[in-house]
């Protein structure tokens, strides 16, 4: 199954808006085998294909060996959180208040992985995200900035200042 998928559409060989498919855990034993996958892309669309073509692999090998050996469940957790925001930009607005008073510049950019605030935001609270202090997420790279993170706690009292008045 995972041979036929897109060997350049991972997190390591993508970037910005671009798709991936990532294998998170693989668990297996004699009679059975289990992948856990995240599908990741900003386009709707394009993410219903990714899910297509694993839909697609699934049903070529359950035929291919004349069995249904392999079961495949698809659960979105989130979509792009952009949407959430168009005609609802006050905590974008006071995001990018706080960011100046503590000397961070405000920047818009994809987001390339499952973040709180897209979940909250799907859940109606509307949460911009913002950084932790960690780089190059999703790979073998990852790692977190003590500097970075600790501005980004005085970012967030800072927010909590500003949202109070």
């Amino acid at each position: 199954f995972h041979g036929m998928l897109d060997k350049d559409q991972v997190p390591e060989k993508t970037e910005g808006y671009e798709g991936f498919n990532m294998l998170m855990s693989l668990q297996g034993e004699v009679g059975s085998a289990k992948m856990q996958y995240i599908l990741r892309n900003h386009d709707y669309d394009l993410l219903n294909e990714q899910k297509k073509s694993f839909e697609l692999i699934r049903d070529h090998l359950n035929e291919k060996y004349g069995y249904e050996g392999i079961d495949l469940k698809l659960v979105d957790s989130y979509r792009n959180m952009k949407e959430k925001f168009i005609g609802h930009e006050e905590p974008i607005e006071l995001v990018k208040k706080a960011m100046k008073q503590v000397g961070l510049n405000f920047e818009a950019k994809a987001i390339r992985g499952g973040t709180d605030g897209a979940s909250l935001t799907w859940n109606g609270i509307l949460c911009p995200n913002l950084g932790t202090g960690g780089q190059n997420f999703h790979g073998v790279h990852e790692f977190w900035c003590l500097q970075d993170g600790l501005k980004m706690v005085e970012l967030l009292l800072k927010i909590e200042e500003l949202a109070k008045r």
